[in-house]
């Protein structure tokens, strides 16, 4: 520990408390909230294992973090909202919380979340990120540690925005779907090139540049040829 020597008196007792209280604080385990309005909040751990079904049916977004951890919204426009988990209000299990726009400027009228994750789980990961023409690219997590809380995440192209954002953690390909019912597999380590910035565009997952739906994300241990069935439209 950190030994510290305060003088006799009544201002050195109140200085140690509040190291104490601030040791203490320095490091708590959370969990971020939000439901479909985009009210969010922080419930300590003991509030979620207590409810854990309740938070999980009733809430969209249930993320683990840090008190000393950031919030990180990915958005279709390309862009990287970052709101400090200290900024966010703490509440009871029935609190409403407070709307995200209010803590960034992040407007969910305009805009919509492709992926929410920690700046914690970004280090050592890479992202795929995936758009509606068909442009595809990986990019670093640490590429996005930055103190700004809005960040151009990717470039696009007009008319373009992100479909989806894939965390890639041992995969070894990712599949992608057209509208028309096609799929086309992409070894990411050695079809997608890594781009030298965020800021740079992705290059063509489709040559036929074809708007395709949600890409699917297979895990290392699928390497065997699998049957992949299209579900019939009604």
């Amino acid at each position: 520990g950190r030994n510290l020597q305060f003088q006799d008196g009544r201002g050195s007792r109140m200085a140690q408390r509040q190291f104490m209280w601030r040791m203490q604080f320095r490091f708590r385990r959370l969990f971020f909230v939000m439901d479909r309005f985009g009210y969010c909040k922080l419930l300590d751990k003991s509030t979620y294992e207590r409810n854990q079904e309740t938070v999980d049916t009733e809430q969209v977004y249930v993320k683990r973090c840090l008190n000393t951890d950031k919030i990180c919204l990915f958005t279709a426009s390309g862009t990287l909202h970052q709101i400090k988990a200290l900024d966010i209000p703490s509440g009871k299990l029935r609190d409403k919380g407070v709307p995200i726009e209010n803590l960034s400027k992040y407007d969910g009228r305009e805009d919509k979340i492709c992926l929410l994750t920690c700046a914690q789980e970004l280090k050592g990961r890479k992202l795929v990120f995936a758009t509606k023409l068909a442009m595809v690219k990986q990019v670093p997590g640490e590429e996005f540690e930055t103190n700004n809380r809005m960040v151009a995440a990717t470039k696009l192209q007009e008319g373009d925005e992100v479909r989806q954002i894939l965390r890639m953690n041992g995969q070894d390909f990712i599949v992608l779907q057209t509208k028309s019912g096609y799929f086309l597999k992409l070894w990411w380590v050695t079809s997608l090139r890594r781009k030298k910035g965020h800021s740079e565009s992705g290059e063509s997952g489709c040559k036929s540049r074809t708007a395709w739906k949600m890409p699917m994300s297979l895990r290392r241990e699928t390497r065997r040829k699998y049957p992949i069935k299209r579900k019939r439209s009604l």
